[in-house]
């Protein structure tokens, strides 16, 4: 889930939550994709094919996806993170054995401005250390809201 945003007292933002996609293989339903042109005819078919539509779009190396996709994993990660325009492309793929899921990243925006203070948010987007640990807590108890914005003076 989104966690709320921290601003300063100026409302500069310090920390935010920005949506990004996990994107998947599924290694056995993979090996039965066929890609076709608009005509109907067989341009590629399995890993191999997926792997030379999918590498320029997330900055991989063809011949280490590939690799990524073989094996008999239902859900293995081929690239965490991925922005929403990069998403969108591997979505009109429509590429038989690729899956994504829709996460939340922390984004700092001013880099180290604060970190101490701020904190920092763990592989689960649960708050670690500074006051994104309390905050995390504190919705916890349902004492605020995940998304209530926090100002720093």
């Amino acid at each position: 889930a989104a966690r709320g945003t921290i601003t300063d007292a100026t409302g500069v933002v310090l920390a935010n939550s920005i949506q990004t996609y996990d994107i998947a293989v599924n290694q056995v339903n993979i090996r039965a994709y066929v890609h076709r042109d608009d005509d109907g005819k067989e341009v590629g078919r399995g890993p191999a094919e997926a792997a030379r539509q999918l590498a320029p779009l997330l900055g991989m190396n063809e011949a280490e996806l590939g690799g990524m996709m073989l094996g008999d994993s239902t859900y293995e990660y081929i690239k965490r993170n991925v922005d929403a325009v990069t998403y969108r492309e591997i979505r009109k793929l429509d590429i038989y054995g690729i899956e994504w899921e829709s996460v939340f990243e922390r984004e700092y925006p001013n880099g180290n401005v604060a970190a101490p203070v701020i904190g920092t948010v763990n592989a689960e987007g649960q708050g670690s250390s500074g006051m994104e640990a309390p905050l995390c807590l504190a919705a916890r108890r349902r004492l605020s809201s995940p998304r209530t914005a926090v100002t720093l003076s």
